[in-house]
């Protein structure tokens, strides 16, 4: 496996607050990292010093963040279900992919150019029984899986025309966090798990039968790290999926009976049924085999330690 060089490259956290971010940014400074994060709100989630304020739609701000960095995780941007982008669909292409425009216009000026590591999302693909490899047909049903797909597309022409290179990851289904908070953190799984834990009800729509791949926030963050250290990945596209691959319904009525609340089925909304992609079952042995990783959690062992 290549790495960037012998020292531990600078590196930039865009997003830093979100999910994802806050988890990366908490284990690059537990390695050592010498890191500076950024996000809009005024404090950082890990009340980082090393945090700054910053708005990705004002170039000044970028120069300043990027200025000797050599690898940014490019974190930052709008998400939400298919009807809140089919409703506010401007604030998605803001948030989400003028802003990485913005970054990509500053890097293309500069004599040295930091390395962008990019997630993306499990949802550009057309839904399968098979497993779902980087080859597999895609199929963006939702604004935000559009954004997604555009902003891999800006990363590769800017690649092509200005020389600044990338990794994006296609994202499977993240849970669990070293973040310590409140509720246990964000996206799905957490508000799952944070509404059974108050003892509300949960819901499952339709049958719940699709399937998805999930993997535990540890992984995920090292599975980042190291494939953004690598220099085996540059200008390449990998999925992350993970160890466990299991029907919605099962997941939903797993965490219901965990924490002894019940769990019914409602009708699917007519937008959220027509971008449903139903079964998204990654193969991530690309990057695996490259990287020599082994997953080091289940989500079984993970719902059984929850409390």
């Amino acid at each position: 496996m290549g790495a960037m060089g012998n020292t531990k490259p600078k590196v930039l956290v865009v997003g830093s607050n979100g999910y994802i971010g806050s988890n990366l940014s908490q284990r690059l400074i537990e390695k050592g990292f010498d890191v500076r994060l950024t996000d809009l709100s005024k404090k950082s989630q890990i009340n980082s010093k090393a945090y700054h304020q910053a708005d990705f739609s004002d170039l000044s701000s970028i120069e300043k963040l990027v200025d000797g960095i050599d690898l940014i995780y490019f974190f930052a941007g709008k998400t939400g279900n298919s009807e809140e982008g089919f409703n506010n669909p401007q604030d998605f292409i803001s948030g989400n992919e003028v802003t990485l425009v913005n970054l990509l216009n500053v890097l293309k000026d500069k004599s040295s150019k930091p390395k962008v590591i990019f997630p993306s999302t499990r949802l550009l693909y057309q839904g399968s029984e098979q497993l779902i490899t980087e080859n597999s047909p895609l199929e963006a049903k939702s604004v935000y899986a559009v954004n997604k797909l555009a902003c891999e597309n800006y990363l590769r022409i800017y690649n092509e025309n200005f020389g600044i290179d990338y990794t994006i990851f296609r994202i499977s289904l993240p849970y669990g966090t070293f973040v310590q908070q409140d509720h246990v953190s964000y996206g799905v799984m957490s508000y799952l798990i944070n509404r059974a834990r108050e003892g509300n009800a949960l819901f499952i729509f339709g049958e719940g039968k699709q399937k998805g791949s999930f993997i535990h926030i540890k992984d995920l963050v090292e599975l980042l790290i190291l494939g953004g250290l690598s220099n085996d990945t540059v200008n390449e596209v990998f999925n992350i999926g993970g160890p466990d691959s299991l029907e919605i319904g099962t997941v939903v009525e797993s965490i219901g009976n965990k924490f002894g609340v019940d769990v019914s089925h409602k009708e699917w909304p007519e937008v959220s049924r027509k971008t449903d992609q139903g079964d998204l079952v990654f193969d991530s042995s690309r990057l695996l085999n490259l990287l020599d990783y082994t997953y080091t959690n289940s989500f079984a062992t993970w719902l059984n330690q929850t409390e």
